[in-house]
């Protein structure tokens, strides 16, 4: 997120045995841009489903989460193209399951997301 509003983060401890360890986590108003931005990102991944003639949306957004299904896949397909994404280094989507179904989800948590990276993450499922 490259948001100027964004540069004042706080740090906070990780929690490991030691006690070492930092991360820089948003405070106060950062953190409900954070969340608005996450909200958007996933907002425009629903949009360019719906948008693709090989994507169905399963069920509408709820907060970050998006549920869909690329048409023809089995789950032997979403397990390959999640490694793949994965051994790759390009994104980390793994396959979900709803009633039985074998599905793909994004699920918005890192504010540094962008819609590029959603229509770039779509394109590889063409």
């Amino acid at each position: 997120l490259r948001d100027p509003a964004l540069a004042g983060m706080v740090r906070g401890r990780v929690g490991d045995d030691r006690g070492e360890g930092e991360v820089r986590q948003p405070a106060g108003e950062a953190r409900k841009l954070v969340h608005q931005h996450q909200v958007e990102v996933a907002r425009h991944a629903e949009a360019e489903i719906e948008r693709r003639p090989d994507l169905e949306l399963v069920r509408h957004r709820d907060l970050s989460v998006v549920v869909f299904r690329r048409v023809g896949w089995s789950a032997a397909d979403y397990r390959e193209w999640s490694d793949r994404m994965l051994a790759d280094e390009f994104a980390f989507v793994v396959p979900t399951t709803h009633e039985g179904e074998t599905l793909a989800r994004f699920a918005v948590v890192n504010p540094a997301t962008t819609e590029a990276d959603i229509d770039a993450i779509l394109d590889t499922m063409a």
